[in-house]
């Protein structure tokens, strides 16, 4: 969970009214903030992870004004800008941008301070640390438009917090953030923000450029978002563009993107808000009270919601766009729990109706693990979710995607553990300088016609002279440590391995997993230097001989 820190006096200026302590530590029961420390007229908490709006005193102050009732919800009105953003010579490493314009905020140190804070802390969590999205604000007054982002071999600027101009070359080992984030950016194809005057704005992810910078005499802030993920770009420029607007803007507008006209109306979109059908049924059975239908407005109302329409058993609200954290109809139905006063809910813990037992599934994942722990094997932890892209590398051709994910990294269900496996190899041999390396990985992978998932075990041998030999000793061993007797047979094909160094492991006649060795290709893809070898165990199969 993020520490933020605010000033207690810019709080109130911002909600309308003094505010001692105390009362802001029995509010934070409604917003499930943590308090760690106050010194002064300085209150720093922790902010639950998935509420991004809460990370400065901006939103933090809008909310608690709704629950205090001195603000009413309310949409934002957002319109095109007449700037736009040219993108046709964009990095094709880091290909999306998407800019916003909020005008007539007025601002000082601590409000700087707070949004400074409010981009650091998005950048540090869900940014990735800068390598999936990087945020910049701008004084637009400085500029002229139109804004070019583009791919150049090198670039001459001077940076934020500095005197002189550097090439780009120069602020990467100079600079702070040069040295923190160089490794995101491919020398020769620097990415670079700049208007039509040729002032730059900023060499994304790295750093911005002095002449740009806001200042408390900034009326007219531009934002811009660069990254890899449209989605969650969108999220993060309308978190920060609305905690900008919180400081006395007037006026909310998105810029046009050319050569990428869908980024303009993803972020368009995402800055008017959506709407949520919500089942009171399932609210009654979710918070296990019955829910009074005349008072879901004003439930929801304490947290920004719209309520557009009231029936019998469903309610329609309208989500504001700093809400992030709202996915579908259970974040709302959580926030009308949290209005109703969880501590008011009262109920009862029911016993046990059954004795609970280790699934067979379970017990054998377990013992698998140990014997793997004890021929020298590291275990890895990966998600169920991974790149499409990195998997239609690899030769996948059938696996299950998400329809709408927030980030197309992590939008494919994996068909099987071996890519992640492998994954892991290559990040630690190239983080690390390791000369040899042997994990595995127990977890589940989905079939992407029955949507089912399975559970396997997968590991991957790696280092100079390792061959399939090296796998199949493994995979014999295991098995024999659980008393059975595998055959090794031949298989056609598989999408990472070298055809004719591939084999599926046969216990009974039932085929419980495969062994292969990496093909040249995906050592190159994967920037391996020694060969690899892999094996999986289908887990469910196995019970079935056991």
């Amino acid at each position: 969970m993020p520490a933020v820190s605010v000033r207690l006096w810019d709080l109130e200026r911002l909600v309308g009214r003094s505010i001692d302590v105390e009362e802001l530590r029995r509010l934070s029961d409604f917003l499930k903030l943590e308090f760690e420390e106050v010194h002064g007229d300085s209150v720093t908490f922790e902010a639950p992870h998935d509420r991004l709006d809460l990370y400065s005193a901006e939103g933090l102050a809008r909310a608690l004004a709704l629950l205090l009732g001195l603000r009413k919800p309310s949409t934002y009105s957002v319109s095109w800008s007449s700037i736009y953003v040219d993108a046709k010579e964009a990095p094709r490493y880091r290909p999306y941008v998407m800019v916003a314009v909020v005008r007539g905020v007025e601002l000082d140190d601590e409000a700087i301070s707070q949004l400074f804070q409010l981009q650091e802390k998005l950048h540090l969590t869900h940014c990735g640390n800068r390598e999936m999205v990087s945020i910049g604000l701008y004084d637009l007054d400085t500029l002229k438009p139109p804004i070019y982002y583009r791919a150049i071999p090198t670039a001459e600027f001077k940076p934020l917090g500095y005197a002189t101009s550097m090439s780009a070359e120069e602020l990467l080992e100079v600079t702070e953030k040069g040295r923190l984030y160089g490794h995101l950016v491919r020398r020769g194809e620097y990415p670079l923000l700049v208007d039509s005057a040729g002032t730059v704005l900023s060499l994304p992810p790295i750093i911005n450029s002095e002449d740009t910078r806001i200042t408390e005499r900034s009326r007219n802030v531009l934002i811009d978002v660069t990254g890899t993920e449209p989605r969650l770009m969108a999220s993060i420029l309308a978190t920060m563009a609305l905690a900008v607007y919180e400081r006395g803007g007037k006026a909310i507008e998105v810029a046009r993107v050319l050569g990428r006209e869908e980024l303009g109306e993803m972020l368009f979109s995402t800055l008017v808000g959506r709407e949520v059908v919500v089942s009171l049924r399932r609210a009654e059975n979710l918070i296990g009270v019955s829910v009074d239908p005349s008072k879901v407005a004003e439930y929801l109302g304490k947290h920004g919601y719209i309520v557009l329409e009231v029936a019998e058993y469903y309610t329609k609200v309208w989500v504001p766009p700093y809400r992030a954290d709202v996915i579908d109809e259970d974040d709302v139905i959580e926030d009308i729990a949290i209005s109703m006063d969880y501590n008011a809910i009262s109920g009862q813990l029911e016993g046990p109706v059954v004795r609970g037992v280790v699934h067979p599934l379970e017990r054998a994942v377990r013992f698998i693990r140990e014997v793997l722990v004890g021929m020298g094997f590291t275990e890895v932890v990966n998600f169920i979710l991974t790149d499409p892209d990195y998997l239609t590398s690899l030769g996948y051709v059938r696996f299950a995607e998400i329809e709408n994910p927030k980030m197309r990294t992590y939008s494919a269900l994996r068909p099987s553990l071996t890519p992640t496996v492998l994954a892991s190899v290559s990040k630690n041999v190239r983080k690390y300088g390791l000369q040899d390396l042997k994990v595995f990985e127990v977890g589940d992978a989905v079939d992407p016609d029955s949507l089912t998932s399975t559970k396997r075990v997968s590991g991957a041998i790696y280092g100079p002279g390792v061959t399939l030999t090296d796998s199949l000793t493994t995979v014999r061993t295991l098995f024999e440590t659980l008393g059975l007797k595998p055959s090794f047979e031949p298989l056609e094909s598989l999408p990472v391995a070298i055809p004719g160094r591939i084999a599926k492991v046969v216990v009974k006649g039932i085929v419980v997993g495969y062994a292969g060795e990496v093909h040249p290709r995906v050592l190159k893809l994967l920037e391996l230097r020694a060969p690899l070898a892999f094996f999986e165990v289908l887990v469910n199969e196995l019970l079935k001989v056991l």
